[in-house]
């Protein structure tokens, strides 16, 4: 029975209250089973907050239970959950980890995803437990006012799961008395369990590899093999995940980027030539002419906008914010020559956008054309109807002229004036997506408008061929019966994969302390969304770093995401300074596998240690741009905010630009590591024939060592040393048996043997039986 065959079909479940470790007063344990908000009583209420407390619930069915959904006090309340888990279980002595998080301290019901997979087969269960460990009030009792499950109890279902779970669990405890057996050389045991089973160990190509190694010491045919194995591509899996090694490579060093545009003017006429070469060419010069200076490069600012045009090489750059005020030149960088052009020095001028900054663009490479959307606005200008009018516009690559489409996208059904939000577009069917954003508006007139007050965008999409905008989603709406809201926000990522036709959301911010790490799909074929991290549960998909002005790009044919992250949430805030935190962190999503991994950080924050680093790597920032170059695989950086005093008090922005490529371990190198390790393990087994073995360390270790690389040939310095050494030897059983387990690691998983060990379930202490025996009587 596969996963992908699996399919649920989700609806409320019923169940009861099983047991509780204590409640108080009139607060029951069955007050949870209805929801009644404005009821203070309605709740179940601990009697301690002394652990371990908790609630047990029993479903009426065995279910695959996948969401769960917590009611509230109108109000706040002390007594809620700031920190709880949920475990679940088909019996009560074995519970299952399936959620950690908390509630937020308001009165807004909340939902969360909860793990429903083991051994990537569906999980039934039929207790479900929750734990609480933190109230919002410090040391006041737990309470919990409603709780609602969501899932599949279909029998058919759930009984084919348990048997699934039942027989698997019989058979990988097989497959580990086969590893122990043949671990210990018990080869008798071995063969006559796997006999009378009928179950492998592993795949065919491994107990080949085994026999050739471990049995037979056959350490040419074991370097052959490997090297077989990878020209088959059965490594690919294992290099896919591992992490490569950024390179920055300065564009634009920071000490060379130009603080501010030089003053551009057209001349009159030009200037008159003279005939005395040593006569002073200014006494020539009219009065009224001006000296043209032309810029060769931007300007540092942050909140501006990047697009890359794979097809021609070029960057361009249009817009921000220079610490004093919005930008309206555009330029275009030529990657293959390596130097800016300016465009246009004032794009309004041009029939173009007027200045503006947190704006978004996007390219459309087959069209040549390039949209912009988006602007911020000074809260003192956002009361005037004009002022918040939502324009729109394109600019034609091939004919450098600029275009407005609209004065007002919500007049034609499309979002009002927004500001940091994100587009992305599907250049197959010519549509662009627009999602989030604060959206500014003006409030009638007589209405008080409250202070705080912020509205934030749906999800649009503008069909270019027609000139057409449509809703797809609202703020807060709820796409699927128990599953959380979908929440516009500012600040987040959304990504387009051509492969499988989704748009990629994840991170932002709402209100100053509200922070948003949900990561979902939607599909714009099928208008299917699906939750790949609820921002609440842990797991491989859960972004790992929570934060909100992170830079994210996509590479379609890897089928992966990238994202270097910026501003850090609240808890990060330097506790000295109170100010949020930037860091230097790049990230990287595998989309097939559903993992992240990082593969870069620096946190250092001093701004002497990276004016040191300057020439090295960018320092950190936010409210910069990152385009990614999927053909070629690289990235270009430019400009932002360094936080904290420079950037907020200084107004420092920055200028510089950089190239980024990622680095992958090769083929080549994989080779070299196997047959390094394996000549290691020959090595050691020839040191009983001493001369012998140093012939072999100079003439064929050697050759597998990179002696460029000082730990590498520190320790194949040490090997000469231990040639002499016979006081710690290893039978050869044991040597090759460790190589063997090495070698392993590189093969996908479902290839492999069980990964632990027979003798780690046995107890250090065995327990006694919970109750005497009765001794039998005649």
């Amino acid at each position: 029975m596969e996963k992908e065959n699996q399919i649920m079909h989700q609806k409320k479940l019923k169940f009861t209250i099983h047991s509780c470790s204590s409640f108080s007063s009139s607060y029951l344990p069955q007050n949870i089973l209805e929801d009644k908000p404005s009821d203070q009583a309605s709740r179940w209420s601990s009697d301690t907050n002394t652990p371990p407390q908790f609630i047990t619930l029993k479903l009426e069915k065995t279910a695959i239970i996948n969401n769960i959904t917590f009611g509230k006090f109108e109000k706040t309340h002390v007594c809620n959950l700031k920190r709880f888990q949920v475990f679940g279980g088909l019996d009560e002595e074995s519970y299952l980890e399936l959620l950690d998080t908390g509630l937020k301290n308001d009165n807004i019901t909340e939902s969360f995803s909860l793990r429903h997979h083991l051994n990537k087969q569906f999980y039934p269960i039929n207790f479900l437990k929750i734990i609480p460990l933190q109230s919002w009030g410090p040391s006041f009792n737990f309470s919990i006012w409603f709780v609602a499950l969501f899932g599949d109890d279909n029998s058919e279902l759930t009984q084919s799961c348990i048997k699934w779970h039942k027989e698997f669990k019989e058979k990988e405890t097989i497959r580990l008395c086969l590893k122990h057996f043949r671990q210990h050389n018990y080869l008798e045991a071995f063969e006559s369990l796997q006999k009378k089973t009928k179950i492998q160990l592993e795949h065919p190509l491994l107990t080949e590899l085994h026999s050739i190694l471990v049995k037979d010491g056959d350490y040419i045919k074991t370097e052959d093999l490997m090297k077989k194995c990878m020209e088959d591509g059965v490594f690919s899996d294992y290099m896919r995940r591992q992490h490569p090694k950024p390179q920055w490579t300065p564009l634009i060093l920071p000490d060379d980027s130009p603080m501010e545009d030089p003053i551009v003017t057209p001349t009159p006429s030009p200037p008159t030539p003279t005939t005395d070469p040593d006569s002073d060419p200014s006494s020539n010069s009219k009065p009224d002419e001006i000296q043209v200076f032309i810029p060769t490069q931007p300007t540092s600012r942050g909140g501006h906008q990047l697009v890359l045009d794979y097809i021609s090489q070029n960057i361009y750059l249009f817009g921000g914010w220079d610490g004093t005020q919005d930008l309206a030149d555009f330029w275009v960088y030529s990657v293959a020559a390596n130097r800016w052009t300016q465009l246009s020095g004032d794009a309004e001028s041009e029939g173009g956008p007027p200045p503006r900054s947190c704006h978004k663009m996007v390219l459309d490479p087959n069209y040549r054309q390039i949209f912009v959307l988006g602007r911020y606005l000074e809260r003192g200008l956002r009361d005037s109807q004009n002022n918040i009018r939502s324009d729109f516009f394109v600019y034609d690559i091939a004919s450098c002229k600029w275009t407005q489409i609209t004065d007002d996208t919500s007049a034609m059904g499309g979002p009002s004036l927004i500001f940091d939000h994100q587009m992305c577009l599907d250049f197959e069917k010519r549509n662009i997506y627009v999602f989030g954003g604060q959206s500014l508006f003006v409030f009638p007139a007589g209405d008080e408008r409250p202070t705080a007050e912020k509205k934030f965008s749906g999800l649009y999409v503008y069909h270019i061929p027609n000139n057409t905008w449509s809703l797809l989603w609202e703020d807060g709406e709820v796409k699927t019966t128990g599953f959380p809201p979908l929440r516009s926000r500012t600040g987040h990522s959304m990504l387009f994969n051509t492969n499988d036709r989704n748009l990629y959301i994840f991170g932002g911010q709402r209100k100053r302390d509200e922070y948003l790490n949900d990561f979902f799909t939607y599909n714009i074929d099928t208008a299917e969304v699906r939750f790949l991290s609820d921002g609440n549960s842990t797991g491989d998909a859960a972004i790992p770093a929570v934060g909100y002005t992170q830079r994210a790009t996509i590479d379609c044919k890897r089928n992966e995401i990238h994202v270097m992250t910026g501003l850090n949430k609240d808890k990060d805030k330097d506790k000295r300074s109170g100010e949020a935190r930037v860091s230097n962190s790049f990230w990287v999503y595998e989309i097939a596998a559903s993992r992240w991994s990082v593969i870069y950080r620096n946190e250092n924050n001093e701004p002497g240690y990276w004016n040191r680093r300057q020439s090295v790597e960018p320092r950190p920032r936010y409210a910069h741009q990152l385009v990614y170059d999927e053909e070629r695989g690289f990235h270009y950086m430019f400009g932002g905010n360094p936080g904290g005093k420079e950037g907020k008090d200084g107004r420092l922005r920055l200028g510089d630009f950089w190239k980024l490529v990622l680095q992958r371990p090769q083929n080549s190198d994989l080779e070299r590591f196997c047959r390094l390790i394996i000549r290691k393990a020959r090595f050691h087994e020839m040191k009983s024939d001493p001369m012998t073995a140093l012939v072999y360390l100079q003439n064929d270790l050697s050759n597998c060592v990179n002696h460029g690389n000082k730990t590498e040939e520190k320790e194949f310095q040490l090997l000469a040393g231990q040639v002499f050494d016979q006081d710690n030897e290893t039978l050869d059983h044991q040597l090759r048996s460790a190589l063997f387990d090495k070698l392993v690691n590189l093969f996908p998983v479902d290839m492999t043997q069980p990964m632990g060990n027979l003798l780690d379930l046995i107890p250090l202490e065995l327990k006694p039986l919970a109750e005497p025996t009765q001794m039998l009587t005649t």
